[in-house]
């Protein structure tokens, strides 16, 4: 009996807990997205060399808009699973001194459907096509832009190291 009250109330209390769980809540601001990840923002960005368009979040430090200080990057693929945790992870890592702070950027594809998925075979396999090709030209590409980006984008202030 005393095993069977344990588990409901366990159930009851994560019931509980889950309704006030919204880790990727969007509230737009012109053409971004702020997110209840601690400092993130989130933004679509084009590729012409992949022609489609990816869900790109960035989480910085404690502290970043306050002084000029350049830090690492850690790129995140499937940012729209993997964003979140890797992002968490770190952060708590940091608080520790296991790692140094740091830039998470997560790249992904804005949703969890059918549709991102058959674009993740796109980007991550070889095909005839250049589908991992592409890819990995935009990567590339996108490392370099995010050194200096330009035009409207909320990240042209990120400091690299």
């Amino acid at each position: 009996m005393k095993r069977l009250t344990n588990g409901l109330l366990s159930i009851v209390l994560i019931i509980m807990l889950s309704e006030n769980i919204h880790p990727q809540n969007i509230s737009s601001e012109a053409g971004s997205a702020k997110y209840s990840l601690y400092n993130t923002t989130a933004e679509f960005i084009t590729s012409e060399i992949v022609a489609d368009s990816f869900f790109i979040l960035v989480s910085v430090p404690n502290g970043y808009y306050s002084n000029e200080k350049r830090f690492p990057v850690l790129y995140v693929l499937d940012g729209d699973i993997a964003f979140g945790m890797a992002a968490s992870i770190s952060r708590y890592l940091q608080i520790g001194d296991n790692i140094p702070e740091l830039i998470v950027v997560g790249i992904g594809y804005g949703s969890l459907t059918k549709s991102a998925a058959k674009k993740r075979r796109r980007d991550y396999r070889p095909t005839q096509t250049g589908g991992a090709e592409n890819f990995l030209q935009f990567l590339r590409t996108f490392h370099q832009w995010m050194q200096n980006p330009s035009g409207s984008c909320s990240w042209r202030w990120l400091r690299f190291s």
